[in-house]
């Protein structure tokens, strides 16, 4: 397995989605579209493989695991569900961080939201984030 972080990310986000989606080998390669799969997901591919065919992914999950959204509302909806993650907020704390109502928030979380409300949400949601990481984002 390769040292690369960027390679390592890609690789778990390609895998993550295979699992989800109960994708075989053959099946996500032939949406990554590499010629050596076994090179590739062992990471010994080449470095520049790896985000375009994670995008190539990224665009198939996304269609599937959040159909109800637009490409862009699913962009957000994913970086906002990374940033409950890696913050560990509560439910409560990301409605009183977002606006989204209790009664909405399920729907939300599963993209049966409006596109203005993910908009929003991810806008809000970045500044509070930002204000928690901030400072350890600068380090790197």
């Amino acid at each position: 397995m390769t040292q690369n972080k960027q390679v390592q990310y890609d690789l778990q986000l390609i895998k993550n989605w295979q699992r989800q989606l109960h994708y075989t080998d053959d099946q996500v390669q032939a949406v990554i579209q590499v010629d050596d799969y076994s090179t590739f997901i062992n990471g010994h591919a080449a470095v520049g493989e790896y985000d375009p065919a994670a995008d190539r992914f990224r665009k198939v999950a996304f269609k599937k695991l959040m159909p109800n959204l637009d490409m862009r509302s699913a962009y957000l909806l994913n970086g906002i569900k990374f940033e409950i993650h890696d913050l560990a907020l509560t439910p409560t704390k990301v409605q009183l961080i977002t606006g989204v109502s209790t009664e909405e928030y399920d729907h939300f979380l599963a993209g049966e939201s409006d596109r203005l409300v993910y908009e929003n949400a991810f806008d809000r949601m970045g500044v509070y984030y930002y204000q928690q990481v901030g400072n350890r984002l600068g380090r790197y």
